[in-house]
């Protein structure tokens, strides 16, 4: 984990720099909407922003996502191993003795 705080800290620093050296007064032009004037260090850093806020929308997305289907799966596992304990839905027709209770059986069961 601290690699990537290391290369994340030295991407930021290229894109400081990149922006320092190249800090000249540019037209935007946006759909309908024209920004004149506007420091090129201000729309590489909005840019860089716009992008980061990207990744960690996604990233929180994803870490729910995975949430939820780690949870579902861990019911469907206990619903399954309740299932085979005999605590559920179709298990065996045997009662407690060993005894199986359909027609033409005699027993204490039946």
């Amino acid at each position: 984990m601290q690699l990537w705080g290391v290369l994340a800290l030295v991407f930021v620093l290229l894109i400081a720099v990149f922006a320092v050296q190249n800090a000249v007064p540019v037209d935007i032009h946006f759909l309908m909407w024209t920004f004149p004037g506007v420091s090129l260090v201000i729309v590489i850093f909005a840019s860089a922003l716009a992008g980061a806020l990207i990744v960690v929308f996604l990233g929180i997305l994803g870490f729910f996502k995975n949430r939820r289907k780690r949870a579902k799966e861990a019911r469907d596992q206990q619903s399954a191993v309740a299932k085979t304990a005999g605590g559920g839905e179709g298990g065996t027709p045997e009662k407690e003795g060993g005894h199986a209770a359909g027609p033409g059986k005699t027993g204490p069961g039946a």
